[in-house]
């Protein structure tokens, strides 16, 4: 199930993936819907135990985007 977010005033999703190698993969996903029926994606792959404690400045530098 993806988590909502706004980026922008624009409602985006967050896709948490988690993987069962060894040693443990997360990949971080954001959705951001944008024009002409394209979208932006933002990306975190890596370590789970870093995915998890930088989760949040993850989704925070996510909400930061901004469009001109």
């Amino acid at each position: 199930a993806a988590e909502e977010l706004t980026v922008d005033g624009v409602a985006a999703k967050l896709y948490t993936i988690d993987g069962a190698s060894s040693p443990p993969q997360t990949i971080l996903i954001v959705d951001i819907p944008w024009r002409d029926g394209q979208s932006l994606f933002v990306k975190y792959k890596g370590a789970q135990s870093l995915a998890v404690s930088q989760r949040e400045a993850f989704i925070e530098f996510t909400k930061s985007i901004e469009w001109n």
